[in-house]
């Protein structure tokens, strides 16, 4: 739209202008509803990650609008926000749930705070005690695999913070799919989808040498990725691990090539 020749088809000064041109039918034209933009507010959230301010936000397990800041990641990227991201909740529903006698179903007085998987996904943490276990799955992106990883074996990086947490663990394939890998590419990323291993977070030091024995890791010698608990020693310290050592023969060979 910046580019010569489309300026004066696609950006105008004056609203009413824009309106007569390309929707002289619609009487709520121009919007004056401004767009959402969570960058702007990213200095905020350090300040307080849970204000009592948010976003509407279609959700659509239950055909209605929730409401606050752990809405899926990908609503907030990549222009996403545009689409699912509002500032009133009549815009969200009129948008996506026009017929829905309960919507939104949230709003400032009344939602959960917490993360968007802890309060629309009915399930426990992947390193509860309860027996049984109802596995709340974990997925995390790899890039050399292009693809995302179901599992836990993420680098411990991963969880250095709440931005980085939002940014690389998800609790569905879709959205981890979609924000790293794009929308154009979700269905041969969710068909590729490696299964990773789940370890367990409480493990001391000996628990961990001995889980790190049983990764893949790259063989100097025959081109190829190995799991029979040979490795060089050196991989098996922390300054190396992460970079040689992994869950899957798949993520491996994604990183040295087989």
């Amino acid at each position: 739209m910046l580019e010569p020749g489309y300026l004066e088809h696609y950006l105008f000064i004056d609203g009413d202008e824009c309106c007569e041109l390309w929707y002289p039918a619609e009487a709520n034209c121009p919007d004056s509803e401004p767009a959402v933009n969570p960058e702007e507010e990213h200095a905020a959230w350090y300040a307080d990650p849970y204000p009592n301010a948010g976003y509407f936000f279609p959700d659509f397990t239950v055909s209605s609008c929730g409401f606050g800041k752990d809405y899926p990641s990908w609503y907030g990227s990549n222009g996403y926000e545009k689409w699912y991201l509002f500032h009133a909740g009549s815009e969200c529903c009129t948008k996506y749930f026009p017929t829905s006698s309960n919507c939104p179903y949230e709003d400032e007085t009344n939602y959960d705070p917490g993360y968007y998987w802890e309060s629309y996904q009915n399930d426990l943490p992947n390193d509860s005690d309860a027996y049984p276990v109802i596995r709340n799955d974990t997925f995390y992106p790899d890039i050399n695999a292009g693809t995302c990883v179901n599992g836990t074996d993420y680098p411990d990086w991963m969880l250095d913070d709440v931005e980085f947490r939002r940014m690389y663990l998800y609790k569905e394939p879709e959205g981890c799919c979609k924000f790293w890998f794009g929308e154009s590419t979700l269905s041969s990323c969710m068909n590729s989808i490696i299964a990773g291993v789940y370890v367990n977070a409480n493990s001391t030091d000996s628990g961990i040498e001995a889980e790190r024995l049983t990764k893949w890791y790259p063989a100097m010698r025959g081109n190829t990725c190995r799991n029979d608990k040979d490795m060089p020693s050196w991989m098996l310290t922390d300054e190396y691990a992460t970079y040689y050592l992994f869950g899957t023969f798949e993520q491996c060979c994604a990183a040295f090539g087989c």
